[in-house]
């Protein structure tokens, strides 16, 4: 695998400014401020219940905050209008869910292709990027392999292989260990660090320590529900 995938260009920061979730009276989290910068993983970590797939969603802009704001690259993302977030989702946003989102009577081809649909590219072009990615991922000339014969972990490589070719700026994951053995784990997280290193943005939400210790700072949402600031450093790798 390359030791980097970089970007075809680099973008600003995604910052929280007061950010809170509210459901029927009760606060998830609130009053919650941080940076992300390009080129690192950020850890949404917490004990069960505590709003981490929630506050990723949030980012994400799969949900809508209660209150405070989103901006990235010095504009304001969190109240577009659907269509401009629609745009978001095919020019910037990746995302990794724990279900994988993978068709799975479809081959592993007809899912990545997906990717590419609004990319323009020739058809001899797309088929290379496809078997480039797929050989990225460690996954090389399985292109016809349907996905429900594959594996947790071959079918998350294939998730992966997604994101390679969507290439987006913000990259948001749901649980990436869950499910997985500790090699597999250490792979998906070895992959996400490269899609880092070539400078995109990685939210990672994680109950797993072994995740969120290979991550470069956290956003802690253990006194998130009583307004306090989420965000500390955690070692870079």
């Amino acid at each position: 695998m390359s030791s980097t995938l970089p970007l075809d260009s680099a973008r600003g920061p995604l910052n929280a400014d007061g950010i809170g979730k509210n459901f029927d009276g009760y606060w998830l989290w609130e009053d919650l401020s941080f940076s992300l910068p390009p080129g690192t993983m950020t850890a949404i970590t917490g004990q069960s219940g505590a709003g981490k797939t929630t506050l990723a969603n949030c980012l994400g802009l799969l949900e809508p905050l209660s209150t405070g704001r989103l901006t990235y690259d010095d504009r304001r993302i969190d109240s577009l209008p659907r269509r401009a977030i629609a745009q978001l989702y095919r020019t910037t946003f990746g995302f990794m869910f724990q279900n994988f989102a993978l068709v799975e009577q479809w081959t592993i081809k007809k899912n990545l292709a997906v990717a590419l649909e609004n990319k323009n590219l020739r058809g001899s072009t797309r088929r290379q990027r496809i078997s480039d990615a797929l050989h990225e991922v460690g996954l090389g000339g399985r292109e016809q392999d349907p996905i429900h014969m594959l594996s947790g972990g071959e079918q998350q490589r294939v998730a992966f292989a997604r994101l390679i070719l969507h290439r987006p700026q913000i990259v948001v994951v749901d649980e990436p260990s869950a499910s997985l053995d500790e090699t597999n784990s250490a792979t998906i997280i070895a992959m996400l660090r490269t899609l880092a290193d070539g400078g995109a943005i990685v939210v990672i939400s994680t109950h797993d320590t072994s995740v969120s210790s290979a991550c470069d700072q956290l956003v802690d949402l253990a006194d998130a529900a009583h307004g306090t600031e989420g965000s500390s450093p955690a070692p870079a790798l």
